[in-house]
């Protein structure tokens, strides 16, 4: 099974050995890459969509994987039973909905040893989450495909040090991996912060006021993230 680049760098992040479910899993690429590659025995895939779930059936039967991989039916993580699994794996997903599967089933994810998420926006809002609701951020990998990048969290339940936080926003073991991707990565958002610091009025309302003031501040503080890098 060949993956994306993107979904590839999910699946050497899954601990080997470790029970997984794979949320959203559209065509079923990354369970049957991990149960190919033997890096897991057993992958639980979830779906919500008729039409998705039946191209993973699908899959699995042509791949002859029916006994190591169990396609459900259902919204996040709903259908799994707390315990059931150790990861769990959520990509390709908009962060906000990324959170609100994680909390619509606390006793499953109180029960995981690892998070692998892979939000497509509001990354920083999901690192803020995962932090305040008891994650530590173990590894962050940074891929760039398609003309834009994307971000991968590695989290297991834990206390993070939080030193500023900017680093919500290029995160916690990123700025630390010498990708040299990384400054682009960084000029990227400093050039989106500016162009949404131009694009509010000034109109002299507290609340446009406040979030100029918010991106001034993160803009300064990731120009000064580029003189160490």
């Amino acid at each position: 099974m060949k993956l994306t680049q993107r979904l590839e760098k999910i699946a050497h992040s899954v601990p080997e050995g470790s029970e997984p479910v794979d949320v959203g899993t559209d065509h079923c690429y990354l369970p049957v890459f991990l149960i190919e590659k033997g890096i897991c025995s057993r992958v639980i895939a979830t779906e919500l969509n008729r039409g998705p779930y039946t191209r993973a059936l699908q899959m699995i039967k042509r791949k002859k994987l029916s006994e190591c991989i169990d396609l459900r039916l259902g919204y996040g993580l709903e259908p799994i039973t707390p315990g059931e699994v150790d990861t769990v794996i959520i990509s390709g997903m908009g962060g906000n909905t990324i959170l609100e599967i994680l909390e619509r089933s606390p006793l499953v994810v109180n029960k995981v040893k690892t998070l692998i998420l892979q939000p497509m926006n509001a990354v920083s809002r999901a690192r803020e989450y995962l932090i305040k609701s008891g994650f530590k951020i173990c590894d962050e990998m940074l891929v760039y495909e398609g003309k834009r990048f994307y971000e991968v969290i590695k989290c297991e339940h834990g206390k993070q040090k939080i030193e500023d936080e900017i680093f919500y926003e290029i995160g916690f073991v990123l700025p630390y991996k010498h990708d040299p991707m990384f400054s682009i990565f960084v000029k990227e958002k400093i050039a989106r912060f500016k162009k949404a610091l131009n694009g509010i009025s000034k109109s002299g309302y507290a609340k446009a006021e406040a979030k100029r003031k918010t991106l001034k501040t993160k803009i300064q503080k990731l120009q000064e993230v580029l003189t160490w890098l």
